[in-house]
Parts: C-alpha cells; sequence; structure tokens
C-alpha cells in the first residue's frame, strides 16, 4: 500500500512541476511541446498505477493520505486551467493585433494613389 502511495505521490509531484514549468514559460513557445510529451508520459504512468493497483490497496489509504493525493490534484487541475486561460487569452491578443495591422494595411493601400509609387505626380515641374 506505501509502495503505491509514494509512487502515486511522486508521479504527481512530478505533474505538479511539469504544470509549473508550462505556466511560467508560456513565452518560451518552443518549450512547450517537450513539457506536454513528459507531462502526458506521466499521465499514462498514473494511469497504469491505478490500473495496477487492487481496489483493496486504494481503499486502504488513510484519508490523510487521500486528501494529501487529492490536493495535488486539484492543484495540478487548478494550474492546468490557469494555463489553458492564458493561452486562450494570448491567442485573442495575437488575433487583434492581427486585426488591427491587416486594417492598418488596407487603409494604406486605399490611401495611396496609383502612380504615386514613381515619384513623378509629386515633380510638377515636368
Amino acid at each position: 500500500m506505501s509502495s503505491y502511495y509514494q509512487k502515486k505521490k511522486d508521479l504527481l509531484a512530478q505533474c505538479l512541476t511539469l504544470s509549473e514549468d508550462l505556466i511560467s514559460g508560456l513565452e518560451e513557445w518552443d518549450e512547450i511541446p517537450s513539457i506536454m510529451e513528459r507531462k502526458e508520459a506521466l499521465v499514462l504512468q498514473l494511469k497504469a498505477l491505478e490500473d495496477s493497483t487492487s481496489d483493496e490497496i486504494k481503499s486502504a489509504l488513510s484519508p490523510a493520505q487521500k486528501q494529501e493525493l487529492n490536493q495535488s490534484i486539484k492543484l495540478i487541475l487548478d494550474l492546468d486551467r490557469n494555463t489553458v486561460e492564458r493561452v486562450r487569452k494570448e491567442q485573442q491578443e495575437i488575433k487583434s493585433s492581427l486585426k488591427v495591422t491587416v486594417n492598418e494595411q488596407k487603409v494604406m493601400q486605399y490611401a495611396q494613389p496609383p502612380g504615386m509609387s514613381s515619384g513623378t505626380r509629386l515633380d510638377y515641374k515636368k
């Protein structure tokens, strides 16, 4: 039983660390796929641990141990939700910025009369 508890606690601690790395490193887009792959591997390990452990062993955990594991899971889920919210906010900001840039380019194209690129119309003496 204590082996199950310790393994699960260690895996959850690693998941928590990766969730913290993810939310603190959102500006470094290159690192995100690597972090997500490692996190997915940990989740698969957790699933394998759960599947290979009998209900009897799981139910033999003390209430304090169950609470500690549940708090770890809740913290990981909260961090992941915050990460998703930050990514969505960043996406919205990028979309808004792109829309403004495209509109500014359209205005510049409409404002420039044809033939102005050569500069001959500016020299009225010729």
